[in-house]
């Protein structure tokens, strides 16, 4: 909880500085319920203060005309429908989180790790179940909230199904770590991480969509994400601040190159399947490789393997396997 506290709070500082700073949301933002021309400008005090409100927490522009690329499809069901399925989502996902924390609990050669001893010192089939697990326990955390969220709002005629695409994109687009982080993982933070590159681009005057300009844009990028996140290492510690930024930018490193399977299988004159076959192995070993630098630090600090740090305190999953097998 600390770490997200942190990383939450200074996600919530560098959206608030794009905000005042980097972009004019009164001349430039419209919702699709606004009028185009004068926007806010005509409602009342209170209707500008919730506009206001919704252009700070819509980060991804549902409705809005800065909706960021690649959000997923919206859901075309009926406010019934959509509370029932947000509802079969909160049950599905609650046992994935519980299912992830149960792992890392319970798993013989994850518990047993020494804190200061690196996950690649794990044989590489129990690597990959840590870095699954850890990302599972994110997506599935992340996801469940979200739902939690929409239920209410849906169910009680607050919005609409569609104001609510689902919050992580299809796995089926993972064949690129670029696709990965900008068509899969969360796009929370995407609108002020990428605002900052765009700014520096403008003030050196790189011409856009320029390959200079794509490559200022997308490290400024995973850099903000690195300093988000940091804070988070801070409420950790003071002398923590700053480990997050390794992984942050080793995949901006790697995510430059945007058909880097289908290159390689242009080569070989092999059909997209195989490309795309390709890619995801490489998405899988990248992940496998990468994780480290963000998993390790956070073992060393202890609140992976911490019990009393359970987001779900009294877990069915654990409850059962005690059951069956005492211990």
């Amino acid at each position: 909880m600390d770490y997200s506290m942190g990383s939450t709070l200074a996600g919530f500082a560098f959206n608030a500085f794009h905000l005042l700073f980097l972009v004019d949301p009164i001349k430039q933002y419209r919702h699709k319920s606004d009028n185009p021309e004068l926007g806010p400008n005509i409602l009342s005090w209170w209707e500008r203060v919730y506009w206001s409100w919704s252009v700070v927490h819509s980060t991804r522009g549902i409705g809005w005309n800065y909706q960021i690329k690649h959000v997923p499809l919206t859901h075309r069901k009926s406010r019934v429908e959509f509370s029932f399925f947000a509802l079969k989502q909160i049950v599905l996902l609650f046992f994935l989180v519980d299912l992830a924390q149960t792992t890392v609990l319970t798993t013989p050669f994850l518990r047993n790790l020494p804190p200061d001893e690196s996950i690649r010192s794990l044989e590489y089939h129990q690597q990959m179940v840590c870095v699954a697990t850890w990302f599972l326990g994110i997506y599935a955390g992340v996801a469940w909230q979200y739902y939690l969220a929409a239920f209410l709002s849906v169910s009680t005629g607050y919005s609409l199904p569609e104001d609510w695409p689902p919050p992580f994109g299809d796995f089926v687009h993972g064949y690129s770590v670029r696709n990965f982080w900008g068509r899969i993982w969360h796009q929370t933070m995407r609108r002020f991480c990428v605002a900052f590159g765009k700014k520096l681009t403008q003030i050196l005057r790189v011409p856009q969509k320029s390959v200079p300009a794509a490559f200022i844009q997308l490290h400024i990028a995973f850099l903000v994400s690195g300093v988000v996140h940091s804070f988070g290492d801070y409420m950790l510690g003071r002398e923590h601040l700053g480990i997050s930024i390794p992984f942050f930018m080793a995949q901006a490193l790697v995510s430059r190159s945007r058909k880097r399977s289908s290159f390689l299988c242009a080569i070989i004159n092999c059909p997209v399947v195989a490309a795309r076959t390709l890619g995801y192995i490489w998405v899988a070993i990248w992940l496998l490789v990468s994780a480290p630098l963000l998993i390790d630090p956070a073992r060393s600090l202890g609140f992976v393997s911490d019990g009393e740090a359970m987001m779900i305190p009294n877990s069915p999953i654990a409850t059962a396997i005690a059951f069956f097998y005492p211990p």
